[in-house]
């Protein structure tokens, strides 16, 4: 036992004295490539480092890089650098513009720019293929005889107006601004950060958060774990991440939102002809104009559905709830069917689709509070207003009147905390009450009112 603890002690010496002269010695140069384009398709990669991106002010690629070492003395710090420069190779196809590492002579690279904690601490990594080799980065060194090269390049491109580019850093942050290309951009590990610009995007880390503003085009953004964030886009959005919330806000056009876990909003949408989102688990918000949308499909395996129009909807419509309730109150309303957990029917004249599904979770789909529905004028051969509002599913305050003084008559409904509309023949009761029992009166009550055909119930029980 005393030779095993002896020898505890003697690593952990070894590894603290790693740590105290690990940083005895830093070493940066500036390096630099300016080259003009003579394919489709320029491609800039680096292993670790933030990439900023920003217009080039005619038509050459300008890259600075940054780059800095730090090791246990002055002389290894500057050999570290000695390798780092660019690699340009020209294909007939694109061009590649590589960062040059001493990958040959290290396990791998480490890569901490918030500097958090010692480098020879443990910690995870990422690995990647870059320029033929498998790379290893992590934030801090792994396994006590492994040779890790601390290096790094921070990488500012200028890239001209309508040049098509991919830019790709194994860990790092990428930021553009005002570029008018279309872009691809991949990070391993690291946000990605878009601003005020045009084209057609990719965006895809493997974990980080994205974020993108002021942007005309189309969108793909895709993050293993993270969240991502669009706002004000004048194109279409498709947003993909594993783990983390999405939030899309100001979309002119077709939305396309996927989360293994989390929530997605949609904010402010302008008017397109497609939504579609899935959530393994979190909840789905939808405000905004989904006058022309034709195809609105949601499935959450748990989490409730909210959706908000400002403009009159025409679609056909399908929501199944395996627990929860529905409140549908839509203008120019025909429901077909309407029970506990499912509900059908048809807005306007139905030429869109909209199915609704939740594993978990209650459903609401009305208008906005500033929509008012323009009735159409009455001809003498026409039925009376009440028998209109029953046939056209238009909003009928005559009925929810009738069934409101029905539900009052009972003291126990009455106290409770309840609001009652109507469309067409259908009574809508959403709110709280203090028991199953409750619930069930409530209903029959109102399937009891003259004029009713069918009764939406979106109750929630009171905790004790």
């Amino acid at each position: 036992m005393y030779h095993l603890t002896n020898f505890k002690l003697v690593i952990l010496g070894m590894l603290l004295a790693s740590s105290a002269v690990l940083h005895a010695a830093e070493s940066s140069k500036t390096v630099e490539l300016h080259t003009k384009p003579d394919n489709n398709l320029i491609v800039i990669q680096n292993i670790a480092g933030k990439i900023t991106l920003s217009p080039s002010s005619d038509s050459m690629i300008h890259i600075t890089g940054t780059a800095k070492a730090q090791a246990k003395n002055q002389k290894k710090a500057d050999e570290l650098l000695e390798s780092i420069g660019f690699d340009e190779e020209k294909f007939d196809d694109k061009t590649v513009i590589s960062v040059s590492y001493p990958l040959d002579d290290y396990t791998g690279i480490i890569y901490n720019p918030d500097d958090k904690a010692s480098s020879w601490n443990w910690g995870g990594q990422s690995s990647s293929k870059y320029m033929g080799q498998k790379v290893r980065v992590a934030r801090k060194a792994k396994g006590v005889f492994s040779k890790w090269a601390e290096v790094y390049a921070d990488l500012n491109i200028a890239i001209p107006a309508g040049q098509k580019s991919k830019v790709r850093v194994i860990s790092g942050q990428i930021d553009a601004n005002n570029i008018n290309n279309d872009l691809s951009l991949d990070s391993s590990s690291g946000k990605i950060n878009v601003n005020d610009s045009r084209g057609r995007l990719s965006a895809d880390t493997g974990s980080g958060k994205i974020t993108i503003e002021n942007f005309t085009g189309d969108i793909d953004a895709d993050t293993g774990s993270g969240s991502i964030v669009l706002t004000n886009i004048n194109g279409s959005a498709d947003a993909d991440t594993g783990s983390g919330s999405i939030k899309i806000n100001k979309v002119t056009g077709n939305v396309k939102a996927d989360t293994g876990s989390g929530s997605v909003t949609v904010n402010d949408y302008l008017g397109g002809e497609l939504i579609e989102i899935d959530t393994g688990s979190g909840g789905v918000r939808i405000n905004g104009d989904l006058g022309n949308v034709n195809n609105l499909e949601i499935d959450t395996g748990s989490g409730s559905v909210k959706i908000v129009s400002t403009h009159a909807p025409s679609l056909k419509i399908d929501i199944d709830t395996g627990s929860g309730g529905i409140h549908v109150d839509l203008p120019d309303l025909q429901v077909k069917r309407d029970k506990r957990g499912t509900f059908i029917g048809t807005v306007g004249d139905g030429k869109g689709r909209a199915s609704i599904d939740t594993g978990s979770g209650s459903v609401s789909f009305k208008m906005d509070d500033s929509y008012e529905s323009v009735a159409k004028p009455v001809s003498g051969n026409d039925k009376s207003k009440s028998d209109r509002a029953k046939n056209t599913g238009k909003p009928n305050p005559e009925l929810a009147t009738k069934v409101q003084a029905a539900l009052n008559k009972d003291e126990d409904i009455r106290n409770a905390n309840l609001e009652v509309s109507a469309v067409g023949s259908r009574a809508i009761i959403a709110g709280s009450m203090d028991s199953v029992w409750d619930i069930a009166k409530a209903v029959k009550i109102v399937n009891d009112v003259e004029g009713v055909d069918n009764v939406s119930v979106d109750l929630e029980l009171n905790e004790d």
